[in-house]
């Protein structure tokens, strides 16, 4: 609920109360109070809810030649997050189906793959174009720090950065068999 403030007050008048103290006050709370009027954020029963955060997102769901692949976006607001799940998915034609997202990532991503089977491979997409040599993989650990390598798509088991703004995510071509696994995505 939006504070209304009561003032101007004039001095010498009822309630008789001084003007200054109390439009000082109202400015004060109005300042201090800015979460309580926050378009950005409800509560409802006592849940304080962000409304970027969609804890029902809507589903983006792509058949294919056998299974489904079905993407959550769940973070929608500046910071972007997103889980793509493969039930039984297989895309064995040689013409890539993509999933689109229903909100861009407009910066870098990190994304994280499960144990892809199958020649299963992910590629970003912006304006429905494959985003060429826009992943990088991690290589290697050590105590100075990693390495990478850049690449097309993204294989199985990979922790990678998405290194440009996409809109949706290329599942791959002539799969010789089907995948059901987690790809969890998080970036801006």
């Amino acid at each position: 609920m939006a504070y209304t403030p009561f003032g101007p007050w004039t001095d010498a008048a009822p309630p008789g109360i001084d003007a200054s103290f109390l439009d000082g006050l109202e400015t004060y709370l109005q300042s201090v109070n800015s979460a309580a009027t926050d378009s950005n954020i409800s509560a409802i029963s006592g849940v304080l809810t962000s409304l970027g955060l969609s804890p029902n997102p809507p589903v983006v769901t792509v058949t294919g030649t056998s299974g489904t692949a079905t993407l959550y976006q769940f973070l929608q607001g500046s910071v972007k997050a997103a889980i793509l799940a493969l039930n039984s998915y297989q895309n064995s034609s040689a013409t890539e189906q993509s999933i689109h997202l229903p909100v861009a990532f407009t910066n870098k991503a990190w994304i994280f793959t499960g144990n892809f089977t199958n020649n299963l491979r992910l590629t970003p997409y912006f304006g429905g174009s494959a985003s060429a040599n826009n992943m990088r993989v991690l290589t290697g650990l050590s105590t100075g720090g990693g390495s990478g390598s850049l690449v097309t798509p993204i294989n199985a088991f990979s922790i990678g950065q998405i290194t440009n703004h996409f809109d949706a995510i290329g599942l791959g071509v002539s799969e010789t068999g089907t995948t059901t696994d987690l790809i969890f995505i998080v970036g801006m």
